[in-house]
């Protein structure tokens, strides 16, 4: 994979798996999508070169749910269908450039399918205005920041 390219791991069926855009499914590429438009922006990191991606596909005459893991770290329940649910569905990677990937079925099942709480060490991460002081050009206004808990 390229620098400049990006991949997405899923699952699709028959009249789902399609070339480039066209491709219909449960994906993954960092964000979430169904092929026709973002579900879920920046559920992960993006896929990069010797990312290993894991997915759990759960099936049940209820419903189907798909958990995520990205370089061994489970991001949680990426997917939840209500039956009835499409079928069959196949797994599905796809590459915006040149690739290549390799495919392996796991041996056990994954101890924890929640999402592992990020740490951050820096000033890098997720953070809230939740406060900011008055200022001669503000009218009525606070500002503060502080560091949001995940």
């Amino acid at each position: 994979m390229s620098e400049q390219g990006g991949a997405s791991v899923g699952f699709t069926t028959d009249d789902g798996f399609k070339s480039g855009w066209y491709l219909k499914g449960m994906q993954y590429l960092g964000n979430l999508s169904d092929g026709s438009g973002l579900l879920v922006s920046s559920f992960g990191d993006r896929i990069k070169e010797n990312d290993k991606v894991g997915l759990l596909l759960q099936l049940s005459d209820v419903d189907l749910k798909i958990y995520i893991f990205h370089n061994e770290r489970p991001l949680g329940l990426a997917f939840h269908v209500s039956s009835p649910y499409p079928k069959p569905l196949y797994p599905v990677v796809s590459f915006s450039s040149n690739g290549k990937v390799k495919i392996s079925r796991a041996q056990q099942t994954p101890t924890s399918l929640e999402r592992s709480p990020e740490e951050f060490t820096g000033v890098e991460g997720n953070w809230r205005i939740i406060d900011y002081p008055s200022h001669p050009e503000c009218i009525d206004c606070k500002f503060a920041i502080s560091k949001e808990s995940p």
